[in-house]
């Protein structure tokens, strides 16, 4: 989701379900073969996105919500198998659930001339959780020689909210206007935010410099706030 909206604008993405994102990668050898499988979500052609990607500007007014009331998952899978050869599992989520706002547009100097920044609104975002979130990266890899498995999650949940609109005093007839952002992430109690990412590799025999069998999971960003 992604749009450029003149005015005020609300968009709100409601959950009362079973949701799930999903991409797989599995690859099998029972030769003296190579396995690789590789799986990515979030991530478009132009190496961008995200599995839920909530991204808006407004000249006014804008609020983006989601509000999850029931299960929603984001998973990537990779499994990757040889008998006689190595074999490499990668799964990675490059963003999870993403809120991207803007307000206005800043002010900019063009050749010595100063443009004044534009907008007249306040930003909201808003993840709202009674339910269940589950962001999961796994990666298996089994091999006769050396074996490598890799699971990451670059974003799980982001919000980056920017508010340009300039502030203003008040008039005779025009109250004094101070533009406001904000990031929420409301998680109820009794409902669950899971992010989880997991590795395990099994190998049995390795060339000389090469480790038998290496597993690595990482975890670079679980929640990340930002407005201003």
């Amino acid at each position: 989701i992604g749009r450029d909206l003149p005015g005020n604008a609300d968009a709100v993405l409601t959950n009362g379900g079973g949701f799930v994102i999903k991409n797989d990668a599995t690859a099998t050898t029972t030769g003296n073969g190579e396995a690789e499988a590789l799986v990515y979500v979030g991530r478009s052609s132009e190496g961008e996105g995200a599995a839920v990607w909530q991204t808006y500007s407004a000249a006014g007014d804008l609020n983006v919500a989601l509000n999850n009331t029931g299960s929603l998952s984001i998973r990537a899978d990779a499994s990757a198998t040889s008998k006689e050869s190595w074999a490499e599992a990668d799964a990675n989520i490059d963003a999870g659930i993403v809120q991207n706002g803007v307000v206005g547009t800043p002010a900019t100097t063009i050749e010595s001339a100063t443009v004044a920044a534009t907008g007249h609104g306040n930003l909201a975002l808003k993840i709202s959780n009674t339910g269940t979130i589950n962001l999961t990266s796994s990666a298996v890899a089994n091999a006769g020689m050396n074996a490598d498995a890799d699971a990451d999650i670059d974003f799980a949940i982001s919000q980056q909210a920017v508010n340009h609109s300039p502030a203003t005093a008040a008039t005779s007839s025009v109250a004094a206007f101070v533009p406001s952002a904000s990031a929420e992430l409301i998680n109820a109690k009794g409902a669950q935010i899971n992010v989880m990412a997991t590795a395990t590799a099994n190998g049995t025999y390795a060339d000389e410099g090469w480790d038998v069998a290496e597993a690595s999971a990482d975890i670079d960003e679980g929640i990340d706030q930002f407005a201003q």
